[in-house]
C-alpha cells in the first residue's frame, strides 16, 4: 500500500468522527428547585343550587312532538293556582314542567296574553 492510499482512509474516519460529535445532541438537565404549592383553605359554602331536572315522561304524550304537553301543563299550572291558590306546593310541579318543556319565548308570549285579557284558553 502507498502512503496515498492509507491517507484518505484515516482522513475519511476522521471526517466521520467530527462530524457525529457535531450531529449529537447535547442534553442539559437542570433542575430547578423543588418549591411547595402553598395551601388554600376554602371554606365551605353550603348554597342550595337550584336541581336541573327535565319532565318526567308522561304517557299521555308518548310522541316526540312535546307541544301539547308543554301547553297542558301551562294550563293545568295556572288551574291548579286559581282552583287550590298560589300557595299550594303541588301546583309547582305543573310549573316545573312547563318551564322545562317550553320554549322561552311561547311562555313569555303566553304571559303577555294572559296579562292583556287574550289568552285563548279558558283558565
Amino acid at each position: 500500500m502507498t502512503e496515498t492510499e492509507s491517507s484518505p482512509k484515516v482522513v475519511a474516519s476522521v471526517d466521520v468522527k467530527v462530524i457525529e460529535e457535531v450531529t449529537k445532541p447535547v442534553v442539559a438537565e437542570v433542575k430547578a428547585p423543588v418549591q411547595e404549592e402553598p395551601k388554600v383553605v376554602v371554606p365551605l359554602v353550603e348554597e342550595k343550587m337550584p336541581s336541573l331536572e327535565t319532565a318526567p315522561f308522561d304517557p299521555r304524550f308518548p310522541n316526540t312532538n312535546q307541544t301539547r304537553y308543554c301547553y297542558s301543563s301551562y294550563l293545568d299550572f295556572y288551574r291548579c293556582q286559581k282552583v287550590k291558590g298560589e300557595s299550594y306546593k303541588p301546583c309547582q310541579y305543573f310549573k316545573k314542567v312547563y318551564n322545562s318543556v317550553c320554549p322561552n319565548s311561547w311562555v313569555e308570549k303566553w304571559n303577555d296574553q294572559r296579562e292583556d285579557g287574550t289568552f285563548p284558553a279558558k283558565i
